[in-house]
């Protein structure tokens, strides 16, 4: 009977332990790519539109990354027209003040913008 009642406890040990371990690892994955899946969400779930550039210039980073800061004037097909800052790895001649580019958005948060072109 002990013999059962350790093997019992061992068992819930071990269930514990891989337990922590897993929320470890979705804890950590979700804290190391979450511009990624916010980026993958919006491509998914948001709401598609027409943005203005109204700047594109290189931004300073101090990373070394080379990032191109964009003003866009979103243009979405119900609501107001507002205005986002956004950071973009991709750089294209179509990228220059008074070009216009498809964007998804979020209609809950303006703030979360994602170019949906192919530049």
């Amino acid at each position: 009977m002990e013999l059962i009642i350790i093997q019992i406890s061992y068992l819930v040990q071990a269930g514990a332990v891989f337990l922590l371990l897993l929320i470890g690892y979705k804890t950590i994955r979700a804290i190391s790519s979450p511009a990624q899946s916010m980026t993958q969400r919006i491509l998914k779930h948001g709401s598609k539109a027409k943005a203005k550039v109204l700047s594109a210039e290189p931004s300073a980073s101090t990373q070394g990354d080379n990032k191109i800061k964009l003003l866009l004037q979103v243009e979405p097909e119900r609501g107001r027209n507002f205005i986002v800052e956004i950071f973009t790895d991709e750089y294209s001649k179509n990228l220059h003040p008074g070009s216009t580019v498809t964007v998804m958005y979020n209609p809950i948060n303006h703030e979360q913008v994602v170019l949906a072109d192919k530049i």
